[in-house]
């Protein structure tokens, strides 16, 4: 009965190992951006609910946090924040800002994807996991993963140089606060 009680009060979305695959939400205007981003993450075992606006997406969220019987549990989000839509970086900061101040979804991940460099602040200033240049590329995802711990040990272990880089700068980035090298760039 305590351990029930325990195991529920943990967040859905913190698992250190996945029995299914890990479950994305992914927010993105452009429907190209979105079916080939999609794509990546399928490609690396994840599931994907994609959607094109911010309020759909915390609909979703709000839904799985009253019924999580009818829908997977998602782990993490995977948002767009695109200057080239006139309100798209308001809604953008508003769904983060959202998700950051709700006491529910207050521990979940979320990795930005840009297409313009000066967005960098703005990700670090909202208090992201992490945020990507488009097109996000395979590489860049399986980085994402290793870093949440959704890999298996065994691929983790027989990584590449760009993986043993990356999680040198995650230490070095945890002893200092030095910008980390590779693809995933920390808040």
């Amino acid at each position: 009965m305590e351990e029930e009680e325990a195991s529920s009060s943990t967040p859905k979305f913190i698992k250190s190992s996945f029995v299914d695959k890990p479950h994305i939400l992914l927010v993105d205007y452009n429907l190209y951006e979105r079916n080939r981003t999609a794509y990546v993450f399928e490609a690396n075992s994840c599931k994907v609910t994609k959607t094109d606006c911010e309020l759909h997406a915390m609909n979703i969220l709000l839904n799985e946090e009253r019924t999580p019987n009818k829908m997977a549990e998602i782990d993490m989000v995977c948002m767009e924040f695109a200057p080239h839509h006139l309100y798209a970086p308001d809604k953008a900061t508003w769904l983060l800002r959202s998700i950051k101040e709700s006491a529910a979804l207050r521990e979940m991940p979320v990795v930005i994807v840009t297409d313009k460099s000066y967005y960098e602040y703005r990700c670090k200033e909202l208090n992201a996991l992490a945020y990507f240049y488009k097109p996000m590329k395979t590489y860049e995802v399986m980085d994402l993963m290793r870093h949440m711990d959704w890999m298996p040990r065994n691929i983790m272990e027989t990584g590449n140089k760009r993986s043993a880089r990356f999680r040198e700068s995650c230490n070095m980035q945890n002893n200092s606060k030095k910008k980390p090298a590779g693809a995933l760039r920390l808040g």
